[in-house]
């Protein structure tokens, strides 16, 4: 279930190219340095959920079913105990969370709109 986004040759230089775009973006508007780590990491763990998810459903050729596209939306929901020694990792989940709502508020998995996104969820999936 797991190999396919580990080993796929698209993921690392995928995640790389969003992190480096959204720390571009990051440093254009002014943001300090813990401001564009996080923004980094969340670039970089923006599809961490997918790893629960059947290789099965993520390469689906045709249409998913209606449970199939719930259990695809439920891999923005990153789920952990006590971040631990790396507490930072906090500052990151609303913005991988984030990532699919749109400023309409038609997005998933909160239906958030406009400035309820997160800033960090918006320059990194914009």
């Amino acid at each position: 279930m797991r190999s396919g986004l580990r080993s796929s040759r698209c993921t690392a230089p995928h995640s790389r190219a969003i992190a480096a775009n959204a720390e571009a973006l990051g440093r254009v508007l002014g943001l300090g340095e813990g401001d564009l780590r996080t923004l980094r990491f969340g670039a970089a763990f923006h599809d961490i959920g997918k790893l629960a998810i059947p290789e099965s459903v993520l390469n689906k050729p045709g249409p998913l079913t209606q449970s199939e596209r719930l259990l695809v939306e439920r891999h923005t929901v990153i789920r952990r105990p006590d971040p631990g020694p790396v507490a930072f990792l906090a500052d990151v989940r609303p913005l991988v969370r984030a990532g699919h709502e749109r400023w309409d508020g038609a997005g998933y998995p909160d239906g958030l709109a406009g400035e309820e996104i997160p800033l960090g969820a918006r320059i990194i999936f914009a």
